[in-house]
C-alpha cells in the first residue's frame, strides 16, 4: 500500500469516526440546553455537518483500499488478513448506507431507526478495522523468531 493510502485512511478514519463520537456522545449523552431544544450542545450542529462533509472522504479511501489493496491480495492469493480485511469491507456497506439513509429520511421513526443502525454499523466497522490493524502489526511484529 502506498503511503499516500496509508496516511490518508488513518487521517480520515481518525477525523470521521472522531467526530461521529462526539456526536453521538451530544446527542445520547447529554442533556437538551432547554425544554424546547432540539440540539443538546451548542456545538452538536458543527459536529454533525464536521461528520457529514469529512465521511465522502472516508467512503472514498475505502474505495481506494479496495482497488489498491483489497482486490491485490485476493487475487494474488496472499492468505495474510483476508478474513479481517474482507470483515470490515463488508461492513462498510451498511455503514455508507446508513449513513446516507440517515441523511435522506424524514419521517422521525425511520430517523431514528437509521441513527441507531449507522452507530452500530459504525461501531462494528471501528471494530474490524481496528482488529484488521492489530492483526497485522501482530504478524509483523511476532513473524522471524527472536534471538536471545
Amino acid at each position: 500500500m502506498n503511503p499516500w493510502l496509508k496516511w490518508s485512511t488513518f487521517i480520515f478514519f481518525a477525523l470521521v469516526a472522531g467526530s461521529g463520537l462526539v456526536l453521538a456522545w451530544m446527542i445520547w449523552m447529554l442533556e437538551p440546553i432547554n425544554e424546547w431544544a432540539v440540539v443538546h450542545h451548542p456545538w452538536q450542529s458543527h459536529t454533525q455537518h464536521l461528520h457529514v462533509l469529512l465521511a465522502p472522504g472516508l467512503v472514498l479511501v475505502i474505495g481506494a483500499l479496495l482497488q489498491q489493496h483489497g482486490l491485490s491480495y485476493w487475487f494474488g492469493k496472499v492468505w495474510m488478513r483476508r478474513k479481517s480485511g474482507g470483515l470490515i469491507l463488508f461492513l462498510a456497506l451498511p455503514m455508507i448506507f446508513s449513513g446516507t439513509a440517515l441523511q435522506v429520511s424524514v419521517e422521525q421513526s425511520w430517523r431514528q431507526f437509521w441513527s441507531w443502525f449507522h452507530g452500530i454499523s459504525s461501531l462494528l466497522w471501528t471494530c474490524g478495522l481496528l482488529a484488521h490493524l492489530f492483526i497485522g502489526l501482530n504478524k509483523i511484529l511476532f513473524r522471524f523468531p527472536r534471538k536471545s
